[in-house]
């Protein structure tokens, strides 16, 4: 399973980095990311701000993210609804 992890905080840091040591998870995303992420091998940053919606909906959906989980600080835990309103990728609020 893919997963797409929104936030740039240490938190989403953490988040993504467990979620990487599951031997269920093919491939973990972090948008935006940051330094950190950017320096740990199993993550992969990907440049699309938290408010772009539309491109984090695209993105998801591209690259077949069964999972995604969006930071508390995240603009994106506000609207979440509208973010992935369809059931093809479960959504996590942390």
């Amino acid at each position: 399973m893919n997963i797409l992890v929104i936030g740039s905080g240490g938190r989403e840091h953490s988040l993504a980095w467990k979620a990487a040591q599951s031997a269920s998870v093919d491939q973990v995303f972090v948008a935006p990311g940051n330094a950190g992420t950017a320096r740990e091998p199993a993550l992969s940053n990907v440049a699309i701000d938290t408010m772009d919606f539309t491109a984090l909906a695209d993105f998801a959906e591209a690259n077949n993210v069964g999972l995604t989980l969006v930071g508390p600080r995240s603009a994106a835990c506000c609207r979440r609804r509208r973010l992935f309103p369809q059931p093809q990728s479960s959504l996590l609020r942390t």
